[in-house]
């Protein structure tokens, strides 16, 4: 029997990330959120989930969502990333030029997205072996219970935070 394709979605924006969940939840599905990168790569390395949508803004931490994707293409090499500039800043054009150059290549989602623009590059990404994603009325999704893992908008620091942190700081240094 198929599973569920499961997703990690951060952004430094809590109503992006809720909205955007509660519509995968209606698709079939298994959805968790965070709201900071460092928490994100938490939850990426115990869930182990198909894709990652990575924001690279650091709004409630200081860690680049470029390298998050770093830490998560080298712990979790099955999982899909796909980021979400969120501006073009330097703290966006940097990290990205940076990472390009170190032949890390990663697919970019340009805000304002559409979510039925994620429910079709998730339809592409899903493997054979995952239960088909179907976009169902956002008015049934009113009346679904609230989702089983609730995250702070704030980073969640621990010694495990401090190693990813220090594994990604290899990737900056000497430039």
């Amino acid at each position: 029997m198929p599973r569920k394709l499961k997703v990690v979605i951060t952004h430094h924006e809590k109503c992006i990330v809720d909205t955007f969940a509660m519509i995968l939840r209606q698709s079939n599905v298994d959805v968790t959120t965070a709201y900071a990168n460092i928490e994100a790569l938490e939850l990426i390395l115990s869930t182990k989930p198909d894709i990652a949508i990575i924001c690279i803004v650091p709004h409630y931490d200081d860690f680049n969502g470029v390298y998050a994707a770093i830490v998560v293409r080298a712990l979790v090499p099955h999982c899909q990333i796909v980021l979400v500039p969120g501006g073009s800043g330097t703290w966006v054009t940097g990290p990205l030029t940076l990472a390009s150059e170190q032949g890390y290549n990663f697919q970019l989602m340009y805000e304002p997205i559409h979510p039925q623009e994620v429910l079709d590059m998730l339809r592409e990404r899903a493997g054979e072996d995952i239960e088909p994603i179907a976009f169902q009325q956002l008015a049934s999704a009113c009346a679904q219970t609230a989702p089983a893992h609730e995250s702070s908008p704030y980073p969640v620091f621990s010694k495990r935070n401090a190693l990813l942190r220090k594994f990604a700081s290899r990737f900056t240094r000497n430039k």
